[in-house]
């Protein structure tokens, strides 16, 4: 098994929503154990998370090494 940091799913999505794009990854830099933040917003010429948490989804990978 592989471990990660703990990340509160529901506490990241609601504060994502609403936030751009650096708001977000700045964020979530900050938590302990994260390297790295990759972002998509669909369609491409969104520039921030809907306001609808509904609508955020959250993937977590953990890198093994």
């Amino acid at each position: 098994g592989k471990i990660g940091p703990k990340i509160d799913e529901v506490a990241l999505k609601e504060y994502a929503k609403g936030k751009r794009y650096g708001e977000i990854q700045s964020y979530v830099n900050e938590i302990n154990g994260v390297d790295s933040v990759d972002i998509k917003f669909s369609p491409f010429w969104v520039s921030g998370a809907p306001n609808d948490t509904k609508k955020i989804t959250v993937e977590f990978k953990v890198n093994g090494s």
